[in-house]
């Protein structure tokens, strides 16, 4: 990412294909969309679509979904502060995050407690909360605990 940075201060009009070449002379063998697919996520304008040169943190490219979810699934205590940060940051752009964080923490602190009495309130809650996954799990569950 340093290299096109740079490339793009030179040569603010570079094009994608020109860039995709040079990085290829330098190993890159990624394809051509490849290549576009992730300059956009980065938040990278470059070539005929714009003049100005933007960029994204390159801390936010790299957080995926399934990064993220392991944020929801840690101990919170077991969070550094980067980690805290991260998902807070999340969770004030997503109410639904918020929610899911919720009952995946409360899950945590039945499991963790053996609090097996609270369990059947946790599975209404999580079905009630309309989250597809979580809701399916909580489905789930509570299909087991009928059969016993």
């Amino acid at each position: 990412m340093i290299y096109i940075k740079e490339r793009l201060l030179q040569e603010p009009s570079l094009q994608l294909r020109e860039l995709w070449y040079e990085l290829q002379q330098q190993g890159y063998n990624g394809a051509y969309t490849t290549l576009s697919e992730n300059l956009k996520k980065a938040g990278v304008i470059m070539g005929k679509k714009s003049k100005i040169v933007q960029f994204s943190r390159l801390s936010d490219l790299l957080w995926t979904p399934s990064k993220a979810s392991i944020l929801l699934f840690k101990d919170a205590d077991a969070l550094s502060v980067k980690q805290k940060n991260t998902l807070a940051s999340i969770c004030e752009k997503s109410h639904t995050l918020t929610k899911a964080l919720q009952l995946v923490r409360h899950f945590r602190v039945l499991v963790k407690t053996k609090s097996g009495n609270q369990l059947n309130g946790w599975i209404l809650q999580a079905i009630d909360s309309r989250l597809k996954d979580i809701g399916g799990f909580a489905q789930s569950m509570k299909q087991d605990f009928l059969s016993i």
